[in-house]
């Protein structure tokens, strides 16, 4: 997959993209760690096709993203998210940002 991706984009492009996407994890776990929010990573070479949720079962099609659940609500995914998503559906009104930031 990582191969055919570098032929498709590009070497350079693809390190870019893949630099851009790491960052963005970096920045949302220390985000939602500092705001006491459980989180898994799920890496694309787990052995995980469906995520199960007390309400709800879900096929993952893209390990691209992220899936955010709070119990009595439905999960939600996002390919991108903001601080601003993760505070309205986790109803934060006063975040925590973390050190350094």
């Amino acid at each position: 997959m990582i191969e055919k991706l570098k032929q498709e984009m590009g070497e350079e492009d693809f390190y870019v993209m893949a630099d851009d996407i790491n960052h963005d994890r970096y920045s949302v776990s220390n985000y939602v760690e500092a705001n006491n929010i459980e989180f898994i990573y799920i890496k694309d070479s787990d052995i995980f096709d469906t995520l199960l949720f007390a309400n709800q079962k879900i096929h993952i099609e893209s390990y691209f993203g992220y899936w955010i659940y709070k119990k009595g609500k439905i999960a939600k995914y996002f390919p991108d998210i903001s601080e601003d998503e993760i505070n309205k559906y986790f109803n934060i009104s006063n975040p925590k940002y973390p050190k350094g930031q």
